[in-house]
């Protein structure tokens, strides 16, 4: 097995190309999360804007608790205003998931009503899968430091290829030509820091 294994992996790594693909090509679904306070009143004004797929919101505490969550379809805008009234002073996070981003807003509930600052928002970009035919284009944005680790895993639970890439400018993208591996069903896994991705491909 370990023969087969490596020389999948040289095949694959002799394959593996950095092409200029535009990252546009694969996601424009970048939605943007803005949240406003309103005064001393323990309320915030949501605005949802761009989100060309469907999203999940959520509300958490600091343990990540969900206090609250909703899915929310396509929409050029998207507007909603939360009562907190019933929340207990603390810290809590509005998490805004698409198919291409996670947006994470911060923010804290005390004596003088809600604080929210946008500048302590994060946005974690989501890869981008695309197969066509025997060809797999991946393309990320790097949201963290660090290197970005590849596997391919058979349905049998084989890993036949895996690999680390550094990211060049906060941005990955890769070109792999599969056409030497057998049909079936396989889990394309990107990590980097503490975030797993996983893809199910099917080689036809």
């Amino acid at each position: 097995m370990m023969n087969v294994k490596n020389q999948v992996a040289r095949l694959l790594m002799a394959v593996a190309l950095t092409v200029g693909v535009s990252l546009s090509a694969f996601a424009t679904d970048f939605p943007v999360l803005k949240v406003s306070t309103l005064g001393v009143d323990q309320k915030i004004a949501l605005t949802i804007e761009g989100l060309t797929g469907r999203a999940r919101l959520t509300l958490t505490d600091v343990a990540g608790v969900v206090l609250h969550t909703e899915d929310i379809e396509a929409t050029a805008l998207y507007r909603k205003l939360l009562n907190l009234r019933s929340l207990p002073h603390g810290q809590y996070k509005l998490l805004l998931e698409s198919e291409t981003q996670e947006t994470i807003q911060p923010f804290e509930i005390g004596a003088y009503g809600v604080v929210c600052r946008q500048e302590d928002s994060r946005r974690i970009f989501a890869p981008t899968f695309n197969l066509q035919g025997r060809s797999l284009d991946l393309s990320m944005l790097a949201s963290e430091a660090g290197n970005i680790r590849l596997s391919l895993v058979s349905a049998q639970g084989y890993v036949v290829y895996e690999s680390t890439f550094k990211p060049s400018d906060h941005k990955l993208e890769r070109r792999f030509d599969l056409s030497k591996l057998a049909a079936g069903r396989y889990a394309v896994n990107l990590s980097q820091g503490s975030r797993t991705w996983t893809k199910t491909i099917v080689v036809e």
